[in-house]
């Protein structure tokens, strides 16, 4: 028996990249949507190779060091709300938010800018 899934659940097409600005100094939330709800939360910089995953949990929040990670919402209406706090200038780049789902990981591309704040 084979069974085939939209390419969209299996994490094969890249979604649209959410592009968000923060302050160097501040913090900054990133919310990801989903198509269904996994087991396993996770947010990577980059990639989500061995090495690059920044934060990951099974339960509904999690911390780790600047990274926090929580969990909303349905099975069939997931949010991960992820913050990043503080920002320092070497955050800007482009990260990874996911789920791991019985078929494969479903990802979505965070763009992030990092402006100069006042006082550093």
């Amino acid at each position: 028996m084979l069974l085939l899934f939209p390419a969209e659940l299996c994490g094969l097409i890249s979604a649209q990249v959410i592009s968000v600005t923060g302050t160097e100094g501040q913090g900054i939330t990133v919310r990801c949507h989903f198509s269904f709800s996994g087991n396993r939360k996770f947010f990577c910089k980059e990639n989500c190779n061995p090495g690059n995953v920044l934060i990951e949990t099974s339960e509904e929040k999690a911390q780790k060091g600047k990274y926090s990670i929580e969990y909303e919402g349905t099975v069939h209406s997931p949010v991960l709300f992820v913050t990043i706090k503080p920002l320092t200038m070497s955050d800007a780049g482009r990260y990874k938010c996911g789920m791991s789902m019985f078929f494969g990981n479903s990802e979505q591309e965070v763009k992030l800018i990092v402006k100069a704040g006042e006082f550093y």
